[in-house]
């Protein structure tokens, strides 16, 4: 979380916003989409500093008291993985490996070069690891009921989330194809006209923090918002890149916050976390994060970022 928000090399949001910054003439063509990099990355070192340590004192306040934890009511002993001291490793293990090395490999070389010219997708990706799973279930010697047993049981932790998800996609491709996204941004942007740069800064991350529940992708909300947020704000005075880190900021700190992002509920499910406990334990941390990135906005203001 901390590395994608501050996105020192994040082509998600950093990079989709230059790329069109560059193609509406804002940022020269040729400049590397990467442009403030060295900044971003004090700002990374400064984030995961901050998560580590708020994880720690959470880990150790329950280690003291476990009538602490936010989990003692939740019976999570079938997710404790049996396993044998005894195993000794063998080919077949090594097979094991190679399978998922490949499977790695060749999603970045899909992702990057494609096949005759056409990129994968996340499509092309899931039937490449499908495959691989089911290599790795025949070379272990497991039975097709039992490699479908152990299917379900991996994925029925991540149906609750995957349907939400479901939800929450129908949604926004019912809004987007009724233009009504474009209608509640263009009308949401219009708030930041008259402010000054420090409180056009702190807009943006609130608005774009409220839109990142309708709008999950990063790069989605890049590529409808930036056009219109970012002359707004270099005309309020904010230089290029710290309307693009304000954006950075709206985004990032709430992907964990809002249940639309599917990523987060899938991994809640597998953990049997409930929405409202995850909330308890992470808006402090969401709170600390706007506070910083209010900071680091000051300090890009007068800067010159």
């Amino acid at each position: 979380m901390a590395g994608f928000m501050a996105g020192p090399t994040n082509l998600y949001t950093v990079g989709v916003c230059n790329g069109i910054l560059q193609k509406m003439g804002i940022l020269e063509e040729g400049t590397s989409v990467f442009v403030g990099l060295p900044f971003r990355l004090i700002l990374w070192i400064i984030l995961t500093v901050i998560s580590i340590a708020y994880i720690l004192f959470y880990a150790e306040r329950v280690k003291k008291d476990p009538s602490r934890s936010l989990m003692k009511e939740v019976d999570v002993s079938d997710l404790i993985l049996e396993h044998d001291d005894n195993v000794t490793f063998t080919g077949r293990h090594i097979l094991v490996l190679l399978s998922i090395l490949v499977a790695m490999v060749m999603t970045i070389f899909g992702m990057q070069k494609g096949y005759d010219g056409v990129k994968w997708t996340i499509d092309d990706v899931s039937a490449i690891f499908l495959a691989s799973a089911l290599f790795s279930g025949f070379v272990g010697k497991m039975k097709p009921s039992e490699i479908a047993d152990a299917f379900l049981a991996g994925a029925k932790g991540a149906i609750g989330g995957a349907m939400i998800v479901g939800f929450a996609r129908a949604v926004y491709w019912i809004m987007n194809t009724a233009g009504i996204n474009a209608t509640i941004v263009y009308n949401a942007t219009q708030v930041l006209k008259g402010m000054n740069p420090i409180g056009a800064a702190i807009g943006i991350v609130l608005l774009v923090s409220l839109l990142n529940g309708l709008i999950p992708s990063g790069s989605g909300k890049g590529a409808l918002l930036s056009p219109i947020i970012i002359p707004i704000a270099m005309e309020l005075g904010l230089t290029s890149q710290t309307s693009v880190l304000a954006y950075q900021f709206g985004d990032g700190i709430t992907n964990m916050f809002w249940f639309s992002y599917g990523t987060l509920m899938i991994f809640l499910g597998y953990g049997k976390v409930s929405i409202q406990k995850w909330w308890k334990f992470f808006v402090p941390l969401m709170l600390i994060f706007f506070v910083l990135a209010a900071g680091a906005l000051i300090v890009a203001i007068h800067t010159g970022f």
